[in-house]
C-alpha cells in the first residue's frame, strides 16, 4: 500500500473506495484481526478476574506445637474448606498461611489435627500465648479432638459477615503436614483438593505419646541373632547329654 500514501503532510484527505477488491479484503483482514484481538483480551480478563477469586488449595505443614492459619481477603459470611493429613516428603508450599510460635496446645492421646473456624480477632486470641477466651465456630471445626480430615461448608451462609479464618492447630510432638482447599467465595468453584504422592518411608508410623517406660522398650535385629548364640557351646551340650544316655 506505500504507492497509495501521501509523501507529504500537508495535502488533502484521500479517499478510498472500498468496492475495490484490494482495498475492501485489506480492511475485512483487518477488522478479522481486531475481532479476534477483542476476543483474546475478553478471554484474558475473564481468566485474570477467575483467578481472583478468594480460593486456595495447596499442601502445609504445621511444626509440633504451632498452630496455622489462613483468612479471606474481605467481610464474607461463606467459608468451604476441606483438610486431610497426608505423610509425603514433599516440601510445603511457601506463602500458603501463615504459622505461629506463640501457643503451645494441650496434647492429646490421639494423632490429627484441630481446626477452627473464627474470625480474625478470635483467630488472633487462639496464637495468643495467654490464652484468653475464643470464640469459634462449632459446627464449621473439628476442634473436640484430633482428625486426619475435617470437611466443612456453610450452608446457608451465616447471617453476620466477618473476615473469616480457618485456623489448624498441631498437638503432636512431630510436624504435620495436611492438604487443604479452601473457598471464602460461595460463587466459586471448590479447589481440587490434592494430595501429594506418599513419602518412601510412609509405613513408618510417627512416634505415638505412650508411657515413658513403654517408650523405651528394648528390640533385637532378627538379623543379628546369630551373633547371640554361642553353636560350640549348644554342640558340647548335646554331646553331653548324648553321653549321659548312652552310659
Amino acid at each position: 500500500m506505500c504507492e497509495f500514501a501521501s509523501k507529504t503532510l500537508d495535502v488533502g484527505h484521500i479517499s478510498v473506495d472500498f468496492s475495490i477488491p484490494l482495498f475492501k479484503n485489506t480492511f475485512d483482514a483487518n477488522e478479522e484481526f481486531h475481532k479476534k484481538a477483542t476476543l483474546w483480551t475478553l478471554e484474558k480478563v475473564l481468566m485474570v478476574y477467575s483467578q481472583e477469586a478468594d480460593t486456595s488449595s495447596s499442601l502445609g505443614a504445621i511444626p509440633e506445637g504451632q498452630t496455622w492459619y489462613i483468612c479471606s481477603k474481605g467481610i464474607i459470611n461463606y467459608i468451604s474448606y476441606m483438610m486431610r493429613v497426608v505423610k509425603t516428603s514433599e516440601a510445603a508450599i511457601v506463602g500458603f498461611g501463615i504459622n505461629e510460635v506463640e501457643n503451645l496446645p494441650k496434647q492429646y492421646n490421639k494423632e490429627g489435627l484441630l481446626t477452627f473456624i473464627a474470625n480474625y480477632t478470635n483467630i488472633q486470641a487462639l496464637i495468643d500465648p495467654n490464652r484468653p477466651i475464643v470464640y469459634y465456630r462449632q459446627e464449621l471445626s473439628c476442634a473436640t479432638e484430633p482428625v486426619q480430615d475435617c470437611n466443612k461448608r456453610a450452608v446457608p451462609p451465616l447471617t453476620v459477615s466477618d473476615i473469616l479464618c480457618l485456623g489448624i492447630i498441631n498437638p503432636n510432638s512431630y510436624e504435620t503436614k495436611f492438604s487443604a482447599s479452601i473457598s471464602f467465595d460461595q460463587n466459586a468453584a471448590q479447589p481440587v483438593l490434592t494430595i501429594p504422592p506418599l513419602s518412601n518411608n510412609s509405613n513408618i508410623s510417627p512416634p505415638s505419646p505412650t508411657n515413658p517406660v513403654e517408650a523405651y522398650s528394648t528390640f533385637v535385629n532378627i538379623a543379628n541373632r546369630l551373633e547371640i548364640i554361642n553353636f560350640r557351646y549348644l554342640l558340647i551340650l548335646s554331646w553331653l547329654f548324648i553321653s549321659i544316655f548312652i552310659i
